[in-house]
């Protein structure tokens, strides 16, 4: 049975600590909301302010760093007491006129006796012999003779010797050997009756509850700070574990006592030690997520500035969102798959954590720009684990992380190639090379029926989201943006169709290197928002430049069939530009959903030191996992079931040849999605789930399905053929979510076979 449960227990925790905290805590005073507002307690004329003391013991790293036995005496009673009326003195100078409450585990050192308490387990039966000497007492007024009731009563014979048990009793009228009386029963411990004598209150914990204590979380907070110091001597470990205790905030301790408030009011509705705990996980929480712009592969710059942040912060990031040009290289071989010119192929830090040299540090979850090694993303075509804990949310795809959506969108916008199917096979010419990575209609019809997620990745910029924001603070730091955002030019119009119909809460971009924030208010009416007109096509000026005699013969390419690309002479010499690459192109339908009013949308910059490539955003989420606030979980990805459904509606529709099938309307894509997502409700579903933790209808942990495998070499491995493109390989996550969702596997293409 759970401790918890313990009819003791459950009686203790119920009749006297939930009734007394309720008591004290209505003299104390409070911190409420996400910001944390001081509230003051309302107190009678006379009453004192309660303080609330949590007590408790921790060891950090015991026994690492000596080289010979600890000759440290045991903690006991004695030096629990001592330090108890240094404690009295110092809580009585820090709050002068207010009343501490001192709350207690229930270890046997807190509830020691004086050597003279009453008990009956110290008695002998008959006077004398080897039994210590107790104090006297006053039988109680439960006494079942009346006559006795409240009377003195010695506990030593006349001689000085100690009464025994027999006689005790029968002073008290009666002869029965197992009664226990309240002044037996309710003796005070010499740690109550010090902290009593001075004023003060003294409570202790039920056992088995360890939520209801928060110096708990505060042990959990310092602790994982401390194991990530390196420490070389037991001297380093004790001055690592000071530092630590001094760093925690006084707004995250404050958080940790709330939560225990909350398990406290979870008791007293009758709930459970499993029910309450999972009562107070569902309460809205807020996570910290960071974003960032471009990678170009620079991993370990990245996880350090996220280090450096978190402590600037004093906070906790539980999720890392990339936009693009991640640069997934795995080997030499890989590289060649990247359009770059040669002097900008570098093989960057991912291989250290594709091969397991290094782990990421935070859960990573990442998009593909226009700067990829475009073999391995196309593999995991619709997501997967590109390294242990780095997941890649495919060419399209939506997931959910403690129950927030993030859907994303890979590569940027290149009209010619937005209407043609997935053709592209292993080795990449000049011209596949890129096409591999242009965004295609098929991923933006399919994201076009998801209903709202809370976050959106894409690399590219939205059409004309600079009329959004300061367009004259962009100009002023990118001036060759000039003449596309005059000509409505700058963005993906693909995208800005996307982010009027979806309405995302955040959207997040990269691509071209500049730090730019916006705020899109979108309509309500019933027809919805149209993006900018578009009346001529764009240019990206953003791409790596990349000289024709870089390459042999460039493949033709279908030309735009709205008007014919604008030629502009501005450049950014900031950047790497490829020539040709983003066109306009006819914006989706936008349907009507009556979603949030406003995205929020931040694009960033490129990992180079001074520039603005990381921000930290804070995130509402109702979150089940149980980490407590200020420490790093490994935060729950699902797949979104809505997703799924979308996935087996379009299947039929996704061509792995130059031609795409015409696709349904949106009213059939509608119906057919309604359709697909009741049989994502019947067939998806974790392998083994426990009958207490069922998860919602079509809801499955990814970790459940998909297993990071790695399927190529490392670097080192290449020989001779160390720049050539590598051979093509089919990745278990694709054929494992193709099997979870009873499709064929398109992507693979070890053998062309497919129809």
């Amino acid at each position: 049975m759970d401790g918890h449960e313990h009819e003791d227990v459950k009686k203790y925790r119920q009749d006297v600590f939930l009734p007394a905290m309720a008591a004290f805590e209505s003299h104390m005073a409070h911190y409420e909301g996400p910001e944390l507002h001081h509230v003051e307690p309302n107190l009678a004329p006379g009453e004192a302010e309660v303080v609330a003391v949590w007590h408790d013991e921790c060891c950090f790293h015991a026994n690492d760093y000596k080289t010979q036995a600890y000759s440290d005496d045991w903690w006991d009673t004695v030096q629990l007491l001592a330090q108890m009326k240094d404690t009295i003195r110092i809580f009585e100078a820090a709050h002068p006129g207010r009343e501490a409450l001192f709350i207690f585990d229930q270890s046997s050192a807190h509830a020691s006796l004086p050597k003279d308490a009453l008990h009956a387990f110290n008695m002998n039966k008959s006077n004398g012999g080897k039994q210590r000497h107790q104090h006297d007492t006053i039988i109680p007024q439960s006494n079942p003779v009346a006559a006795h009731r409240g009377k003195p009563q010695k506990m030593t014979l006349p001689d000085g010797h100690p009464k025994g048990l027999q006689q005790v009793l029968e002073e008290r009228g009666f002869d029965v050997r197992k009664i226990q009386q309240e002044d037996f029963k309710n003796q005070l411990s010499m740690l109550e009756t010090l902290i009593k004598k001075a004023g003060h209150q003294c409570i202790f914990l039920p056992k088995f509850h360890c939520k209801l204590n928060p110096i708990e979380m505060y042990w959990g907070w310092c602790k994982y700070r401390y194991c990530e110091v390196p420490k070389k001597t037991f001297k380093d470990a004790k001055c690592c574990v000071q530092e630590q205790l001094d760093a925690c905030p006084a707004d995250v301790i404050r958080r940790f006592i709330n939560r225990s408030w909350c398990f406290m009011s979870a008791y007293r509705l009758g709930l459970t030690g499993k029910a309450a705990e999972w009562a107070v996980q569902k309460q809205k929480q807020h996570r910290q997520i960071a974003v960032e712009g471009c990678s170009h592969g620079a991993l370990d710059a990245i996880y350090k500035h996220l280090r450096d942040l978190e402590t600037r912060r004093n906070c906790i990031v539980d999720l890392l969102l990339m936009c693009g040009d991640f640069q997934a290289i795995r080997n030499h071989r890989d590289m060649q798959c990247m359009a770059v010119p040669q002097k900008y192929r570098q093989l960057g830090d991912f291989h250290k954590y594709y091969t397991g040299e290094r782990t990421a540090p935070v859960l990573t979850v990442v998009i593909g720009g226009n700067h990829e090694a475009s073999n391995y993303m196309s593999e995991l075509y619709h997501g997967g684990w590109l390294a242990p804990n780095i997941y890649f949310l495919g060419h399209a795809g939506c997931i959910q992380v403690n129950g927030i959506r993030i859907a994303g969108a890979s590569g940027i916008f290149k009209s010619n190639d937005f209407n043609l199917g997935l053709y592209e096979r292993l080795p990449y010419d000049h011209g596949s090379m890129r096409s591999i990575y242009h965004i295609r209609e098929f991923n933006v019809r399919r994201l076009s029926l998801l209903s709202s997620p809370d976050i959106f990745l894409s690399h590219d910029w939205p059409q004309s989201i600079e009329r959004h924001g300061d367009i004259q603070g962009l100009l002023r730091r990118k001036p060759f943006f000039r003449q596309d955002v005059q000509t409505g030019n700058l963005g993906s119009p693909p995208l800005m169709g996307l982010l009027r119909t979806l309405k995302p809460k955040w959207w997040f971009s990269a691509h071209l290197h500049v730090r730019f924030e916006a705020t899109v208010q979108h309509e309500q009416s019933g027809t919805g928002s149209k993006s900018p007109p578009t009346t001529s096509p764009q240019q990206n000026p953003d791409e790596i430049a990349i000289a024709d005699d870089d390459f042999d013969a460039i493949e033709p390419q279908n030309p735009p069939t709205e008007v014919p690309r604008l030629k502009t002479a501005s450049h950014n010499p900031d950047e790497i530009t490829l020539e040709e690459e983003e066109e306009v192109i006819q914006s989706p339908p936008v349907a009507y959903r009556p979603q949030p009013s406003v995205t929020n949308f931040l694009a960033l910059d490129k990992c180079l030191p001074k520039r603005e490539f990381m921000e930290i955003i804070d995130v509402p989420t109702t979150s089940d996992e149980s980490t407590m606030p200020g420490q790093r979980c490994m935060p729950k990805l699902t797949f979104d079931p809505e997703w799924l459904a979308i996935s087996r509606a379009f299947h039929p529709f996704f061509s792995t040849r130059r031609r795409q099938a015409d696709y349904p309307d949106e009213a059939t894509a509608r119906a057919k999605v309604a359709e697909e997502m009741e049989w994502v409700k019947l067939n998806v579903r974790n392998n083994e789930t426990s009958s207490s933790d069922a998860p919602l209808p079509g809801v499955r942990s990814i970790l459940d399905c998909q297993t990071f495998v790695q399927n190529a070499p490392g670097p080192g491995s290449e020989g001779a053929q160390k720049n050539q493109q590598p051979p093509w390989y089919t990745n278990p996550q694709t054929a494992a979510f193709c099997d979870m969702l009873d499709i064929q596997n398109m992507i693979d293409f070890s053998s062309d076979n497919r129809a």
